[in-house]
């Protein structure tokens, strides 16, 4: 049985990702398990479809929709599986005045784990690839496109137009609590409510999977109170007082007449928010996205002299190179932070 991977191009034009919105299985997982792999090359049983799900869970969701697009893209040009490092050099020569070279070393990634998983020589390890992408970076750079953190000072500007009603009640709550948390997107629309525990010290939110805990070991972050109307605990209370979201989940999407639904909202639904708010206040909401939130956190920290190890405490950072890389302070924010509590993480 040839392992070639094959995409219905019947179903999607170039660069459609939408045949992969079914779930996973867009990288071909049980193409491992071929017919000379199983005695008498009969159908798959319950011990080969347990493993093909397994192989499934071993990369994030969002991963496999991220590597099944990149796969669609190379292939929509013209490329195959397996595939030689002289195709793959073309292909990343193709592409490189067009996509930014983080995109390239994600479609680098997909198509070295498509390689491997189906037992194929991995192309991307090459010398000529490897000399192709240090020549892209010379050329084109490597420069990442920052967004504008959001600084505590906006932060309350923005929260002090908020009024009572369910939505305002939720984006207060997703924008205070993003921001002292310092989650991440996914981290924050993932969350639901019984993962809030809120004490007379402060709210405990157990974060059960991230970027840096993707296994399911899971970390905690306290917020603690705060005087004002920038408390993340109160706007916390207030959103399940004034909503009580029934589906589970802590940030659910809102119906007509201010009814949660029992879906969560989704990450891009945390960007738009951040948008709508920022512009509010006057600011240009093209420099913003729910990124913003965290970024907001670490830069103000820092400039309020906390100390990198407590700010990684609560972002959940490993390394102080990448938490450094979220501290953006600039002529055009300069925040006051008089008290941004360390919270801890176990």
């Amino acid at each position: 049985m040839q392992l070639t991977a094959r995409l219905d191009r019947t179903r999607g034009g170039s660069g459609d990702c939408g045949l992969f919105a079914a779930g996973p299985d867009s990288m071909s997982d049980n193409s491992i398990l071929s017919d000379s792999d199983r005695p008498g090359g009969g159908a798959l049983t319950a011990a080969d479809l347990a493993v093909s799900e397994y192989l499934r869970a071993a990369r994030a969701p969002n991963t496999h929709r991220a590597y099944a697009c990149d796969l669609a893209d190379f292939q929509n040009w013209g490329g195959q599986v397996p595939s030689a490092p002289k195709e793959v050099a073309r292909y990343l020569a193709e592409r490189a005045p067009s996509l930014r070279p983080s995109t390239l070393r994600r479609r680098l990634a997909a198509l070295a784990g498509i390689h491997r998983d189906q037992g194929f020589s991995d192309p991307t390890k090459a010398t000529l690839v490897r000399r192709v992408v240090q020549g892209i970076a010379r050329k084109h750079g490597t420069t990442t496109i920052q967004v504008a953190p959001l600084m505590i000072d906006d932060l309350e500007r923005i929260v002090a137009k908020l009024g009572p009603d369910s939505c305002d009640a939720r984006d207060r709550a997703i924008l205070l609590a993003g921001f002292f948390g310092a989650f991440r997107r996914s981290e924050l629309v993932a969350l639901k409510v019984s993962d809030l525990v809120i004490t007379d010290a402060g709210a405990q939110i157990t974060i059960r999977r991230s970027k840096t805990h993707q296994l399911g070991q899971g970390r905690k972050v306290f917020l603690a109170l705060r005087a004002g109307i920038l408390c993340p605990v109160r706007a916390l209370e207030y959103w399940l007082t004034a909503a009580r979201p029934n589906g589970g989940y802590l940030f659910p999407t809102l119906l007509g007449a201010g009814n949660a639904a029992r879906d969560h909202i989704s990450a891009r639904s945390v960007a738009r928010i951040v948008k709508k708010h920022v512009a509010s206040i006057g600011l240009d909401p093209e420099f913003y996205s729910g990124h913003s939130l965290r970024a907001g956190y670490v830069t103000s920290a820092a400039l309020a002299g906390i100390e990198g190890p407590l700010i990684a405490r609560q972002t959940g950072h490993r390394s102080q190179q990448s938490l450094a890389a979220y501290a953006r302070p600039g002529e055009f924010w300069a925040p006051q932070l008089p008290s941004v509590t360390s919270g801890h993480s176990a």
